[in-house]
């Protein structure tokens, strides 16, 4: 008897829940414009990356494509699975392709381990 009451009271309040947030929408007017607030983003492999302004931050519109650090260094591809393994453990910065395949880094760009921040 007491879990039929506590079987009904849940399914009411389940109800009341449903029917508070069934006319929810969300003010999407309050969002900043991205095509009004689009800055440039430079590399020095000259790279150049659409962005946008949300608050204090600013975020990148597209994947990161770089092979240099901003000194100039080199960044190594890791082609193998091997090879991205190792630079981790032994701590050394590397990019590779989405299942090391190149046809993936339009989709996805480069991904970079730890190491390379």
């Amino acid at each position: 008897m007491k879990r039929k009451s506590v079987l009904k009271a849940l399914a009411f309040f389940g109800a009341m829940l449903f029917l508070a947030f069934a006319n929810f929408t969300f003010n999407t007017s309050a969002l900043p414009k991205a095509d009004s607030l689009k800055v440039e983003v430079d590399t020095i492999e000259d790279n150049k990356y659409p962005s946008v302004k949300i608050g204090n931050q600013e975020w990148m519109t597209e994947n990161l494509n770089v092979e240099h650090f901003r000194n100039g260094d080199p960044i190594p591809e890791a082609k193998t699975n091997l090879e991205w393994e190792n630079s981790g453990r032994l701590r050394k910065p590397a990019w590779c392709y989405y299942q090391s395949d190149t046809g993936n880094g339009k989709m996805y760009g480069k991904l970079y381990n730890f190491f390379c921040s």
